[in-house]
């Protein structure tokens, strides 16, 4: 199904998707056809799509969803960030595993921390990991009820440096150039950047 007019050209902004789709481990009476997932071109954290899962959570069942394969050394204060949006709290955790322990995952539970454009933004520290690189990226979904109407779309997710802070570009000599007609228009921007 087509869903824009435009071509698109700019792989960077495209979305990463994960490595397994879609792996899923339900425990305590939980199975994989309980809950389906599907990308979402209409509300998207960021441009591109959103991934939403959807469907019924057994009462006490875990699904372990594995979603990327990675290499990633963590130091102190790094932290995991999931943007997302549900109505049900508490029903999401990050599990995250390790070169050290392949089949062994550290539990982090999520826990909204801020608003952005209404997406639930959680940034949680990892730092009980330092020294420790991460395999495994999967999220689990669990209740303590059953939910027959369960919903939640993931928006983002990475692992931030602790000291993560990008600066702004410094912008010298900002000019504007624009021809602006009847029928077509032309708008040109000119500053001097940066040499480094």
């Amino acid at each position: 199904e087509k869903k824009g007019t435009q071509d698109w050209y700019h792989r960077g902004m495209q979305d990463i998707l994960p490595t397994w789709r879609w792996w899923v481990e339900g425990t305590n009476g939980g199975t994989r056809t309980d809950l389906s997932f599907d990308l979402n071109w209409d509300d998207a954290y960021n441009v591109g799509t959103s991934i939403e899962v959807k469907g019924n959570l057994k009462a006490d069942a875990e699904y372990l969803t594995r979603l990327y394969k990675t290499k990633l050394a963590i130091e102190a204060g790094d932290k995991f960030e999931l943007v997302y949006k549900t109505e049900f709290a508490g029903s999401i955790e990050v599990k995250l595993a390790t070169t050290e322990a392949n089949s062994t995952f550290a539990t982090f539970p999520v826990v909204e921390t801020s608003k952005k454009n209404g997406w639930s933004v959680a940034s949680i520290d990892i730092s009980s990991l330092a020294g420790k690189t991460v395999s495994i990226i999967a999220l689990n979904f669990k209740s303590a009820t059953a939910l027959s109407n369960y919903k939640v779309q993931l928006g983002q997710l990475g692992i931030m440096a602790g000291n993560y802070a990008p600066a702004a570009t410094p912008v010298a000599n900002l000019m504007s150039q624009n021809a602006l007609k009847e029928s077509i228009s032309d708008i040109r921007l000119i500053w001097d950047a940066p040499a480094n």
